[in-house]
């Protein structure tokens, strides 16, 4: 009987190290679904194709690691399919060299190393299934002696330096690298670094879980998706919405524990220094509490694991894990729209030309009574000392408009690179920007509203590029591009004709 296909790993081919006989490498060249077969401690994906782990003593084919569970992943990634989910973990693996010695007198015979390509730093593979097959194979090997794989693992593994703040000499680099990103939030980031780099280069010093404040589209979860993907930290991202206590059938508080886990590739300890993202957090506001499943309940629930206690977690039939939340960094984020919504006050005489003038508070400190009003209790509001409010980026088209021209991770650039890569030019395309971002202001979706946009601009033109190879050198974008994406002009390239060499015959 075929089992239910709920896991996703890396399937690395396995080569023979150039240089040294005694060493063997895996490459990562694929990502698949499948499920884990306790019973062979092996994975199988959906062909049935059957893989041994990377800490495996097999000699033969394929190896997996870095398994996790498919719905896990999927619930962390909302906004990605499938495909876009295989291609980031390829990605993210193909970041490091993997390699272990299979020389069988050496101490660290069996042990799987993994070098950062672009930094050079070399650490241990630590996966949810490394620990496992060690000790699996420990038992094949005289206890004590050189052959003892588990011994060498511990010791080599007290060296790990996974951290990426070890990348950066100062918080300002890192801020730097951050705003490649993130625009018109400066100041923001600039505190959120210091935060961090003081929890990380200080340990002494107590974490600060931080609550942040703003409208859609202004970069609340990208800053952190950014911190996490520079830093090698966990971060899990929990939408609070719909949750309910503990114990209680659905969506509960510790899932967010589940999350934190299964990002961590099922290394607790690296987990105990992670981040939770709580999104939607002001949907926990008591106005409308339903009593003892209502947010009342809920709040406290997030209240003692935010200030730090020991949780047991059950992984259904993966058994369980504990987790000391006291070092986990909690980031709690919410909009609080009626905490800013815009007044309208009227001015002249009613008939006489009467106006509206729009007011909106953009430059109110928000501070914890304010959250308190807003139906979030006080003990929970005092475990969140740093309150940020984030900048409204709908009027801000200057910001916008460097959001949708700078960003590193911005479509239109992606899109314009890959054109310039194939030759072709675009014209008007000063005009486009500008009508995207007055779009997305008028909107107020701020820079979410920015690349809906783009892919739609640009999906018939590449429809017609493709089907025509070779054939243009320049888009030209008419003026009415953001309503009809029609209404462009490929223009082909200009083909050379030699010119014959009239012959002069001399009599």
């Amino acid at each position: 009987m075929v089992e239910e296909i709920n896991e996703i790993a890396v399937i690395f081919k396995r080569i023979k190290n150039e240089e040294y006989s005694d060493i063997e490498e895996y490459v990562p060249y694929r990502v698949v679904e499948g499920y884990f077969y306790e019973q062979d401690g092996c994975f199988i994906d959906a062909d049935q194709n059957v893989y041994s782990h990377m800490a495996s003593i097999a000699e033969v084919g394929n190896v997996y690691a870095g398994r996790r569970n498919l719905y896990d992943t999927i619930k962390i990634n909302p906004n990605r399919n499938i495909f876009k989910i295989r291609k980031l973990m390829l990605e993210a693996a193909s970041k490091y060299q993997y390699y272990k010695n299979i020389n069988e007198d050496s101490t660290e015979y069996n042990i799987i190393k993994i070098k950062n390509k672009e930094t050079g730093e070399i650490s241990n593979l630590k996966d949810k299934d490394t620990q496992l097959y060690y000790d699996i194979y420990k038992e094949f090997m005289p206890v004590g002696s050189k052959h003892d794989k588990a011994k060498a693992h511990k010791e080599s593994a007290s060296n790990d330096t996974d951290d990426g703040f070890s990348m950066y000499n100062t918080p300002l680099e890192l801020v730097n690298d951050v705003k490649k990103t993130i625009k018109g939030q400066d100041e923001a980031v600039e505190t959120i670094v210091s935060l961090l780099w003081m929890r990380y280069k200080y340990p002494d010093i107590p974490k600060s879980n931080i609550l942040i404040i703003g409208p859609t589209g202004v970069g609340k979860t990208a800053i952190f998706e950014k911190l996490h993907k520079l830093l090698n930290t966990p971060l899990a991202i929990f939408g609070i919405a719909g949750t309910s206590q503990a114990g209680y059938k659905g969506h509960d508080i510790e899932e967010m524990l589940t999350q934190l886990y299964y990002a961590s590739d099922g290394d607790v300890e690296k987990a105990e220094h992670g981040f939770v993202f709580v999104d939607e957090f002001d949907k926990l506001s008591n106005d409308n509490d339903l009593g003892e499943l209502g947010t009342t309940a809920v709040q406290n629930e997030l209240l003692k694991v935010i200030e730090g206690c020991e949780r047991e977690i059950s992984l259904d039939s993966h058994g369980s894990f504990t987790i000391d939340t006291s070092n986990i960094t909690f980031i709690c984020c919410g909009a609080f729209e009626k905490m800013f919504e815009k007044k309208r006050k009227k001015q002249g005489i009613v008939g006489f030309g009467e106006r509206e003038e729009i007011t909106a508070p953009d430059d109110v400190k928000v501070t914890p009574e304010m959250i308190v009003k807003e139906g979030i209790i006080k003990e929970l509001v005092g475990r969140l000392p740093v309150i940020i409010k984030l900048n409204d980026l709908n009027e801000r088209l200057d910001i916008l408009e460097d959001i949708l021209r700078n960003s590193d991770e911005s479509l239109l650039i992606s899109i314009l690179n890959a054109l310039e890569n194939d030759g072709i030019q675009v014209e008007g395309l000063d005009n486009v920007i500008s009508e995207i971002v007055k779009d997305a202001s008028s909107r107020e979706v701020g820079a979410r509203g920015l690349f809906a946009p783009v892919r739609r601009i640009f999906t018939k033109v590449f429809y017609e590029l493709d089907n025509n190879p070779d054939k243009y050198e320049k888009i030209v974008f008419g003026s009415n591009i953001l309503s009809d994406n029609h209404d462009f002009e490929l223009i082909p390239k200009k083909v050379k004709t030699k010119k014959l060499k009239q012959e002069t015959v001399v009599e």
